[in-house]
């Protein structure tokens, strides 16, 4: 938070000289009293709410420029990503926290993006080596059902419907691990 709040710092002492050098050149060039009136009359006070509301107005732009801006355009691109949208990404301003905040969403939605094309990728595979064994079974129990079919051709029948029986069970237990793999969650040990 060093670098944010340098920039804070500075944008209040800018908006503050800026706002307290206005009037004064003002009160100086259209008013031309002495020192000690200036100070018993009302146009002091006028200088006064003047400089205060400048240098609050000054203050808000800065802050609305540095801070208020980049962190709403963080917040509609959390939202598009919230949405499935994770192509969405923040140009970083500057070289501070929020700009390292901008650099790690930009970072995370890309890993998410890359996360879902392996996740199509791999339910396009698990769907294809899921489909195989059960078109298979299908198939020569198509043909077991015949009964013109000799004993040795049933008996390689049902041996391959075994197989890829076989292969269905560990293929649902492959799964079953990944599954259980995807849901565990690692814990630190403290020492």
């Amino acid at each position: 938070m060093k670098r944010i709040t340098l920039k804070i710092l500075i944008a209040f002492v800018l908006s503050f000289i800026t706002a307290t050098l206005i009037p004064r050149i003002f009160i100086l060039l259209f008013i031309d009293p002495d020192n000690n009136e200036v100070i018993t009359e009302t146009s002091f006070f006028i200088g006064t709410i003047l400089t205060s509301a400048l240098a609050l107005l000054l203050y808000s732009i800065a802050m609305n420029y540095l801070i208020v801006k980049r962190i709403k355009s963080l917040s509609i691109a959390t939202k598009e990503v919230a949405k499935g949208n994770y192509d969405s990404s923040i140009d970083p301003i500057g070289n501070d926290e929020i700009t390292g905040l901008e650099n790690n969403f930009n970072l995370m939605a890309l890993e998410l993006t890359s996360n879902e094309y392996l996740n199509k990728a791999f339910v396009r595979n698990f769907s294809h080596e899921l489909k195989t064994p059960i078109s298979a079974i299908k198939g020569y129990a198509e043909l077991l059902s015949q009964n013109d079919l000799d004993p040795k051709t049933k008996q390689d029948y049902l041996d391959i419907i075994m197989t890829e029986a076989s292969r269905l069970s560990n293929l649902s237990s492959s799964m079953l691990q990944l599954s259980l793999l995807d849901s565990k969650t690692v814990i630190n040990k403290q020492e």
